[in-house]
Formats: structure tokens, sequence, C-alpha cells
């Protein structure tokens, strides 16, 4: 299955086998935008969000200076609560939201999505660990865990399917997937 930790004891993986956790950190923006996520930006049930969208400039937008570039322009529009940029496809450009309800990147490629700062921090799970989720002193934490999904995660794709799961819930503090 796939759990999200919300209990601020959750503190590294205990090494068991078929299991891995990720601590989540929270990360604070340095701009208005917060964390570059991969993706467009869709709300949080994940359906595409094209209402308040305003296609700011035309192109490839791939490049660290043209990302730059393109959230300087969104950052300057009245109302923006997002910037995303497309690359490698036909419709390629930098775009601008204004829909308060876009909540994240949803994985896409040729895809960057950035929220605006009203996400003062955003959780940032750590690199993978063997075993469950335990406190610090390796005891089991099982305050505060709410399943996500079913089924087996033993798969790239089904564990980066959770970890996303988990960084967008809110109160995050760890992930964990058994199978």
């Amino acid at each position: 299955g796939c759990y999200v930790h919300t209990s601020a004891l959750v503190s590294r993986g205990n090494g068991v086998d078929r299991h891995f956790c990720w601590i989540a950190k929270l990360v604070r923006a340095k701009s208005i935008f917060a964390l570059e996520e991969s993706g467009f930006c869709v709300k949080i049930d994940g359906v595409d969000e094209n209402s308040g969208v305003t296609k700011l400039a035309e192109g490839d937008h791939q490049t660290a200076d043209k990302k730059q570039e393109c959230l300087t322009k969104c950052a300057a529009f009245a109302g923006a609560t997002g910037c995303e940029v497309i690359w490698g496809q036909d419709n390629r450009g930098c775009y601008v939201h204004t829909s308060v309800a876009i909540h994240h990147g949803n994985g896409v490629d040729h895809h960057s999505c950035w929220l605006t700062g009203t996400l003062k921090a955003r959780a940032v799970l750590s690199n993978e660990e063997s075993g469950f989720c335990v406190r610090v002193d390796g005891t089991d934490e099982n305050t505060g865990v709410i399943r996500l999904g079913d089924g087996d995660y033993d798969t790239a794709t089904k564990k980066q399917e959770c970890v996303s799961k988990c960084a967008i819930y809110p109160g995050v503090t760890g992930c964990e997937v058994i199978w």
C-alpha cells in the first residue's frame, strides 16, 4: 500500500524488507513562486485547469534562462497564481495562471509548473530509505498514518505515484510504501 505520515515523530526508515520510507522536509520559497514542479499545473484532484490561463510568450522554455524569463513575466502579471512552461511540443511557451484552483504539477514530461508564494513552504521528500518509517529511537509510529492507495508499490512507477500523492498531502511528514 501507499501511506502518508502526518506525525512529527517520524524520522527515518528502519531497513525492513519490502518497505520504503521518505521523510518530508519543509523548503521555503525564495521568490513569489515556490519550487519548480515537473508537469503542468493541475487542480488538487489531478484535473487540468484551463480557466484563467494566458500565454505570455511563444517558443521552447526548457533552459534555466528561459524558465527564469517566464517566471519574471508571470510575476509581473496581476493576479498570478502560478506559472507554467512547455517545451518540445506544439503548444510550447510561457503561461501564467490566475485560477486559485491550481494545486501542483502532475509530473508530465516537457512541462514545469510553479505556484505562487501563497504556499510559503513546500514539503520535499528525502531520498528513499529502506524500511518502514520509524521514530528516531527506531520504534514504529502508527499515529497520523493515512492510507492513500492499495496494492503493491514495488515498481519505480508505483513508488513515484505514492510519493507524488504524499508530497501534496496537507501536513505530510513522511511517506511509506509496502509490497
